[in-house]
């Protein structure tokens, strides 16, 4: 039960992070065009 909890706390961070970094990039695009 742990070990799952633990694996979707890790999924959902790293979804989070993909977000960000896809955000990020994406202002960045529109900041340069």
């Amino acid at each position: 039960m742990r070990k799952k909890q633990s694996t979707t706390y890790s999924l959902t961070m790293s979804m989070i992070l993909a977000a960000m970094l896809t955000l990020h990039g994406w202002l960045t695009f529109v900041a340069i065009s």
